[in-house]
């Protein structure tokens, strides 16, 4: 069997030329470092909740995901949480007070204590 080849084609950049940063960073006033061969090594930003003004560094790759101090996230997350259960809840006991309601419409007695008890 004969071995395949391939070409490896490599691109060599001027070290005299600016490096270009293309992240976009959801922080505020963002901050690159970059490492010797141009890359960026981290980002410091600012947290965007109204009030906070502590920094967080993060690396390149979370740049698009990050948004707030850890402190703030968890606030924020808990928040988010706590009003899709109460969400879910409310759908829930409105659902449960239809059922009823059609039952009860169709004649069927409301349930007593004893009847729920079973």
């Amino acid at each position: 069997m004969a071995k395949r080849t391939t070409k490896k084609t490599a691109t060599k950049q001027s070290k005299t030329a600016a490096p270009k940063v293309e992240l976009k960073a959801h922080l505020l006033n963002p901050t690159f470092k970059l490492a010797a061969n141009g890359k960026v090594e981290s980002i410091t930003g600012t947290c965007i909740e109204a009030g906070c003004k502590i920094k967080r560094t993060i690396k390149p790759q979370d740049a698009f995901q990050v948004r707030r101090c850890t402190e703030c996230q968890k606030t924020a997350l808990s928040e988010k949480l706590a009003e899709k259960r109460k969400t879910k809840r409310r759908a829930a006991s409105v659902a449960k007070e239809a059922a009823a309601a059609k039952k009860h419409a169709a004649g069927q007695p409301k349930p007593t204590a004893k009847a729920k008890a079973r």
